[in-house]
């Protein structure tokens, strides 16, 4: 049935059944003050992404603005998703930042009952993510190696945060800051691997050849991009 209010309103739409009849009265005049407005144009349809200025939806743009929603309440920190690192690496940073890996505390809070929480490599600590990959005196030993080795005054950070974003705002050249940051990235990524081989493997590791470790991995993904 062709409704004639509606028909007169420039629109004209066949019904199933007659909505007045139906005890949609309410609803039918609820949706026609919300279309009354909409006048439709001659031309083809399209979609505008409001996340670029191009209007062109790009999965880097979304990552960037959920970066900005989720991150707020902790220090603003940007996670840089870079082609020279691969995605498991970047989420796993993106985790590491956020506090969300299963460190000895974290597990501790879900319930989750443990011989000990402590640091297994300074003993030292309890086991939270920045003490794993920042605080430990192991994976502190581990950081002035890098340092050295990229001619940069020692990392002082306190927190994972810190150690992104200290390789998202270092020096000028765009071009070294994304090497550092997959140097930065490649080191929380194997820390937390020796870290996992030397609880459920038995596998310890000296910081000499944990840095060893980092320069193969960047190696390796630099080569393979």
């Amino acid at each position: 049935m062709v409704n004639d209010r509606i028909h007169e309103s420039g629109y004209k739409w066949r019904w199933k059944s007659c909505p007045t009849s139906a005890g949609l009265t309410s609803d039918l005049e609820h949706l026609s003050n919300e279309i009354a407005p909409t006048r439709l144009q001659s031309g083809m349809d399209y979609l505008s992404c409001c996340l670029n200025l191009d209007g062109i939806y790009k999965v880097a743009s979304l990552r960037v603005k959920l970066d900005q929603k989720s991150l707020t309440s902790t220090s603003h920190i940007q996670i840089k998703w870079s082609k020279l690192i691969p995605i498991k690496v970047s989420s796993f940073v993106w985790r590491a930042a956020l506090g969300r890996i299963p460190s000895a505390e974290a597990l501790g809070h879900r319930g989750i009952k443990l011989d000990s929480t402590l640091c297994g490599s300074c003993i030292n600590g309890s086991e939270t993510v920045d003490h794993i990959i920042v605080g430990c005196s192991y994976a502190t030993m581990i950081r002035d190696k890098i340092s050295r080795w990229c001619g940069i005054d020692n990392i002082k950070v306190q927190s994972v945060g810190d150690l992104v974003e200290f390789a998202n705002k270092w020096g000028r050249c765009s071009k070294r800051r994304k090497r550092l940051t997959a140097i930065c990235y490649g080191l929380i990524w194997t820390l937390w691997k020796t870290r996992n081989e030397r609880l459920f493997q038995r596998c310890t590791s000296s910081p000499s050849k944990v840095f060893e470790n980092v320069k193969l991995v960047v190696y390796l993904w630099l080569k393979s991009k």
